[in-house]
């Protein structure tokens, strides 16, 4: 996986829905995360899909919340309340941000990822 530039700008596009509980947990914990791992390199554009559905479907938005990283490239999509610190920065390329964390404190449960979960049980179930 290509690692990120240390100096870059972040450019995050967080699309959510109006009062949804997991849509502001997700905008609480990408503040959090990028106040912790990008001070001052990072922008969060937020858009609710309630009050902008075309844009949301224009943009190929079916679900939320979720965070297109819109620069540096590539473009990422994580589904979810980003919660999982550690597995947001990895989704993200930022596997050396990851490595810097406090370690030992557990993450608390989201959802990141859940796809996967599902490809992996659909597969095992059969198999």
């Amino acid at each position: 996986m290509n690692s990120v530039n240390r100096h870059a700008v972040f450019k995050f596009r967080l699309y959510v829905a109006r009062g949804a509980m997991n849509s502001v947990q997700a905008i609480a914990n990408l503040g959090a995360i990028c106040r912790a791992h990008l001070p001052g390199r990072h922008q969060i554009e937020v858009v609710d899909v309630f009050r902008e559905p075309k844009r949301a479907l224009t943009d190929g938005i079916f679900m939320t919340p979720m965070l297109v990283t819109v620069a540096p490239l590539p473009v990422r999509r994580i589904v979810g309340t980003l919660s999982q610190t550690q597995l947001v920065l990895r989704a993200l390329g930022l596997e050396a941000f990851a490595a810097s964390a406090p370690e030992g404190g557990r993450q608390p449960a989201g959802h990141i990822g859940w796809h996967r979960r599902r490809q992996a049980a659909q597969a095992a179930h059969a198999a």
